[in-house]
């Protein structure tokens, strides 16, 4: 019976617990070794070497490392760590696994080095696109190293950041684009090991709009000032191709309502004038204007009413006129030869800055028992205009009741 307990003892031993801790040298042994691997590597192989009935496990407190498995046994055998690749580029890392006999009475230590990982810089997406009216965006920088950001263009606003470590975020903000034309600048991650990423940046070309309204003015034969509507979103400019519609504003870069003064028409037939609004490209709108024609002064039409008090060699005439325009002058022409009397022969005129009135003009120094023929006239900026033509005869030269026949 003493023997048999004997060698139950020893049994126990030779299970895992007792003196020895070595392979070669007890009867009990747990060995673990230092492992490494390398920076972009996710598996490496942990040997437990212990004796064949030496329960344990294995813990660890690192995060960066993900699973070890399996993570309990017994005597020896292979255990594959899972852990994450190194983020950076730059620096090593390390973390302590515990293998543990299972009661506690043995423990052993060892390190898990991670080399630094191979370089690592991207970009997403590798292109940003911005409409004519700029604004913001941003793309992911992928990366486990420190980075800089070159590269530009007046259009582009702002970059931020110009530099970062790992991974971030690159936010690009854009100006308005004024022109028609499509922009494109390329930037470049650069890594400080070297590497090169492109970020490609676009930007839509405006649409360019202009349109003038109205599109036709029909103006007056007097004065007067007009307006037209510019709608645009484009820098501009204006001109007339008459000297006598004069434009307010020549030049502009927004919309705006804009004056056209208009010049009295002294021509007796329409005029016409264009105002074209232009875009740098070309691209124009036009607004036309008619003016109506000028008009002669008008006249009331003479009858024998209109001829008063004649005698051997006077008589008043009796006229009314209005203008669109000032008469600047009036009166009545008369010849005692020709039908249609004008200014050019005798005449009786009166100056006057009226656009209407009447008039009452005595002819003297007339030939007695003379048959006259008179027409009114009236003289504006547009020209000269007559009234229909009638005669009147004055008084016969024969004494009459009237006259002394005798010298005293």
């Amino acid at each position: 019976m003493k023997k048999i307990l004997i060698l139950f003892s020893t049994l126990l031993l030779l299970a895992c617990g007792g003196g020895g801790e070595t392979a070669s040298g007890g009867s009990e042994y747990l060995n673990v070794s230092n492992i490494d691997m390398s920076g972009g590597n996710t598996t490496v192989t942990l040997a437990v070497s212990a004796s064949p009935g030496c329960e344990w496990s294995i813990t660890w407190t690192d995060t960066w490392i993900r699973s070890i498995s399996p993570s309990t046994g017994r005597g020896t055998q292979n255990a594959t760590v899972t852990a994450e690749v190194n983020p950076s580029s730059t620096t090593s890392r390390s973390a302590t696994i515990s293998v543990q006999k299972t009661d506690g009475t043995i423990t052993r230590t060892v390190t898990l080095t991670q080399s630094a990982n191979t370089e690592q810089l991207s970009v997403s997406p590798n292109t940003l696109s911005f409409t004519s009216d700029g604004g913001t965006s941003s793309a992911s920088v992928i990366s486990n190293t420190h980075w800089t950001v070159d590269g530009g263009a007046d259009w582009i606003e702002s970059i931020t950041p110009m530099e970062g470590d790992g991974n971030g975020s690159l936010t690009i903000r854009t100006k308005a684009n004024l022109t028609e034309n499509n922009l494109e600048a390329t930037l470049t991650l650069r890594s400080s090991g070297g590497m090169a990423v492109p970020l490609k940046v676009t930007q839509a070309g405006m649409v360019a709009k202009l349109s003038v309204s109205p599109t036709s003015i029909s103006a007056t034969a007097t004065s007067a000032t007009y307006q037209i509507a510019i709608e645009t979103n484009v820098a501009w400019t204006a001109h007339s191709n008459q000297s006598w519609a004069i434009l307010s504003e020549t030049a502009g870069s927004v919309s705006k309502t804009i004056d056209i003064h208009v010049a009295d028409n002294l021509l007796l037939s329409p005029r016409d004038a264009d105002i074209t609004i232009s875009y740098s490209t070309g691209k124009q709108a036009v607004a036309h204007i008619t003016q109506s024609a000028g008009e002669r002064p008008v006249i009331g039409s003479l009858n024998e009413a209109n001829i008063t008090n004649v005698t051997k060699t006077e008589a008043t005439v009796s006229f009314s006129f209005q203008s669109m325009y000032d008469v600047i002058e009036y009166g009545v022409c008369y010849s005692s030869t020709s039908t249609s009397p004008t200014t050019s022969g005798a005449h009786l005129g009166q100056s006057a800055m009226d656009k209407q009135g009447t008039a009452s003009l005595r002819l003297t120094g007339l030939d007695a028992g003379t048959t006259y023929y008179i027409r009114a006239y009236a003289v504006s900026a547009v020209g000269t205009q007559y009234s229909n033509s009638l005669s009147f005869t004055t008084v016969s030269g024969w004494p009459g009741e009237d006259d002394n026949v005798t010298p005293n």
